[in-house]
């Protein structure tokens, strides 16, 4: 399989992957080429941008959460039939478990093959910038570092550094991104604002793509994406019993957190999706089996979470019930007694689960860690600003770096909920064994 691609790593957080990534996609869109995108690591809300921008899903590629021959095979996949893949990373080029590169988009850059273009911001710096790009070249000998694109740089910058990084790195500058503030998504406690909130999104990406196509050599970066590999095929089919359920996810504002991957592998499983709204509808939809509850941010909704009283009062009854459910983060919060909202003001919750969550001053228990029960390992990962006064103990979690753990998470035989993500993908047992129930409780 032959798939033009290229991965848009940076030095750092901040340095403007998303805003390149969401121009270039429009670019090629624009160019009439069939683009997919694919998001290196656990985030959830850099795809909802690619998303805005191509009209069709973005996948995540994580080397932690899923083994390797998975994450190749779910590339394969979503590129199959597409001219042009392009991939955005996370955090620094190198950046992944601890102090070691494993997880990180260098990483998913090898299994995948996928050469690499680094949006750098010399900011206040000149023959410096020059050595930095160089030994993020050199500090891998595999690392493909193919061309650079200057992020938030003047015209005049941009053509003192040009000839320096040229001579000395032996790569192109394809260009740069001129500091624009239309060009910087705004951020909260948990990451970039999500694109649905932003009222101009489309034409304010148009722009991006307008500088971009003034000021970077597409074609040249084309020309990079061309010369990736050729992919082996598959080694392997996994085939998945057939569960003739329906599922229920929580799909709004409030959750919105949720891997493309986990709805493809129910759906491949034989199971049927319905998306529903406990912000907006009065119930879950009718002849649900088994209910999921993503993360997102229910705190932001949370009044109008808990004046849909019939909402509440029907996921409440339903899981009480013995109806299969699995929660986790912003869902987890939502089945609580109560919740904090954005402003520490009390909401109710469905009751479902006896405590409180609440808002602590920054992040908690976060990063990858791997959740343990008698031989059960189960890869996933935290990241939140929010505790609970009853985290539930069914499960050690372990940090991959090893250096910390705790319980977490409540199960009973029909209900799994509590602050980790998990990415189904890594842990398909565990979802069948969940559709399992949900055709038991059909039956």
């Amino acid at each position: 399989m032959r798939i033009p691609r290229i991965l848009i790593t940076a030095d750092r957080s901040g340095s403007g992957k998303t805003t390149v990534t969401c121009g270039l996609l429009r670019v090629l869109i624009r160019r009439g080429l069939k683009v997919c995108s694919f998001k290196c690591g656990p985030d959830f809300i850099d795809p909802m941008f690619h998303r805005t921008v191509l009209g069709i899903p973005s996948s995540n590629l994580d080397t932690f959460l899923a083994p390797e021959e998975t994450v190749l095979g779910i590339f394969r996949n979503r590129c199959s039939g597409m001219d042009v893949a392009v991939l955005e990373g996370a955090m620094g080029f190198y950046d992944g478990i601890g102090t070691t590169d494993r997880a990180s988009s260098y990483h998913v850059g090898r299994v995948t093959k996928t050469p690499a273009v680094l949006v750098f911001e010399p900011k206040g710096q000149s023959l410096t910038a020059v050595s930095l790009i160089k030994g993020l070249m050199d500090f891998r000998g595999d690392s493909d570092i193919r061309g650079v694109i200057l992020s938030k740089t003047g015209e005049k910058m941009y053509r003192l550094l040009k000839p320096a990084i040229e001579e000395e790195c032996g790569i192109p500058v394809l260009g740069h991104l001129p500091k624009n503030e239309e060009f910087i998504f705004s951020d909260r406690h948990l990451g970039l604002v999500t694109p649905g909130e932003i009222e101009d999104i489309q034409e304010r990406i148009d722009r991006i793509a307008d500088a971009l196509e003034e000021n970077v050599d597409i074609d040249a970066l084309l020309q990079i994406a061309r010369s990736a590999p050729e992919l082996s095929a598959p080694s392997s089919c996994e085939t998945y019993g057939e569960h003739p359920v329906k599922i229920a996810v929580a799909k709004d504002s409030a959750f919105c957190f949720i891997y493309e991957d986990n709805i493809d592998l129910l759906r491949k499983m034989g199971a049927e999706v319905e998306f529903f709204s406990p912000i907006e509808d009065p119930c879950v939809p009718e002849g649900a089996d088994g209910i999921i509850l993503y993360g997102g941010y229910p705190e932001l909704y949370g009044r109008q979470l808990a004046e849909n009283a019939s909402m509440l009062a029907d996921i409440a009854e339903k899981i009480c019930s013995g109806v299969p459910c699995m929660a986790e983060c912003g869902g987890f919060m939502y089945l609580h007694d109560t919740f904090e909202d954005i402003d520490a003001g009390e909401c109710k919750g469905a009751g479902v689960i006896g405590g409180r969550a609440y808002r602590t001053s920054g992040l908690q228990r976060f990063g990858y860690v791997e959740l343990c029960k008698g031989d059960v390992r189960i890869p996933a990962h935290e990241f939140h600003h929010y505790d609970s006064t009853s985290n539930g103990d069914a499960y050690l979690a372990v940090k991959a770096s090893g250096s910390a753990s705790w319980r977490c998470i409540h199960e009973t035989e029909t209900m799994m909920a509590g602050f980790p993500h998990l990415y189904y993908p890594g842990c398909p047992e565990m979802v069948e064994e969940f559709l399992d129930k949900c055709e038991r409780r059909k039956k």
